[in-house]
């Protein structure tokens, strides 16, 4: 049904199985061809391809006949942003923002944007804001904690992070997505903590998150113990190809 095709293309997405989902949210179209979801995922699916203009193209198909659709009109401001038309992303976002002012995903976009622009304190309020309304949007606070660390304001960040490790504390994908935003941007040492607290009893999950501590320790300058963690990830799992990667890197 194209229901079941439209969940599963949302599914897909959010599991980052990118070609797959296009090919739901297609069938989907096809099946209903009046309907406006399957195209905003199939946008949304390019846009993480970063196929700006086939984005774009499906984009202006629904705002043609729904200009009003504000799922559509923030991708729009969303593929604006990654083109650097942020003047004109921001102008489309605070449109947006006067037609639906709860909206979280929008005031995350602002803060985007408003970051691009060198806007610094009103991005930080525009996150502030869509974290008010959804705590739970993960996404916006990271973002956030890479505003407050280029900012130098080192505890804010770890706050934001200790924030976002609490409610979702029992997710442990989530958790592991969190650490890795920290490695990359400058909290490696906190983040080795949180792998290691990840380890379990799968052998995959632990050759994973070995590559991911060896990473953190590329990011501390410690060359030696990021080899020992690749090499314990290789002998875990034989064909980790990324921890092989990062041997080679390292010899080279």
């Amino acid at each position: 049904s194209p229901e079941a095709l439209l969940a599963r293309g949302d599914a897909l997405l959010h599991n980052g199985q990118i070609v797959n989902s296009i090919q739901d949210y297609e069938k989907a179209h096809r099946i209903k061809p009046e309907w406006d979801a399957p195209l905003t995922g199939l946008a949304s699916s390019w846009l993480e391809l970063e196929k700006h203009l086939k984005a774009l193209t499906v984009l202006e198909k629904v705002l043609n006949r729904h200009p009003s659709n504000l799922n559509g009109l923030l991708l729009k401001a969303r593929v604006l942003s990654m083109q650097g038309k942020n003047q004109d992303a921001l102008s489309l976002i605070e449109h947006i923002l006067a037609l639906q002012t709860s909206n979280s995903l929008a005031h995350e976009y602002h803060g985007r944007v408003l970051w691009n622009l060198e806007k610094i304190k009103e991005a930080e309020k525009a996150f502030n804001i869509c974290l008010q309304i959804d705590p739970l949007a993960l996404d916006a606070r990271l973002a956030l904690a890479s505003l407050l660390t280029e900012r130098k304001d080192v505890a804010a960040a770890e706050m934001q992070y200790n924030n976002a490790f609490l409610l979702f504390q029992s997710n442990s994908e989530v958790l592991n997505k969190i650490a890795v935003h920290m490695v990359e941007n400058g909290h490696a040492k906190k983040a080795i903590e949180v792998f290691q607290s990840l380890m379990g009893t799968d052998t995959k999950t632990q050759s994973t998150l070995l590559v991911n501590i060896g990473n953190a320790y590329l990011k501390l300058g410690n060359r030696d113990s990021a080899m020992s963690s690749f090499r314990q990830a290789i002998k875990i799992e034989s064909g980790n190809a990324l921890a092989y990667s990062r041997i080679g890197d390292l010899k080279n």
